[in-house]
């Protein structure tokens, strides 16, 4: 099995302009179907957004649940 590489700096700019656009505002929920390890939950939750995240793989979603606490 491979993993996808993930850019947090990529999340950032993709949220700031969800943002800018109006597209987003805090108190939204945003489902992220490939969750991994809910690297996105981090910035989703700074940002005053209620994460939703969707993973088949229990280790992964074992290291989720460490990484949002």
């Amino acid at each position: 099995m491979t993993t996808a590489k993930f850019s947090r700096a990529l999340i950032r700019r993709i949220y700031k302009h969800a943002f800018v656009e109006n597209w987003l505002a805090s108190g939204m929920t945003i489902l992220d179907p490939f969750a991994g390890v809910a690297l996105g939950a981090l910035d989703a939750m700074w940002h005053g957004l209620h994460y939703l995240g969707v993973e088949l793989e229990p280790k992964f979603c074992a290291l989720a649940e460490k990484n949002i606490e």
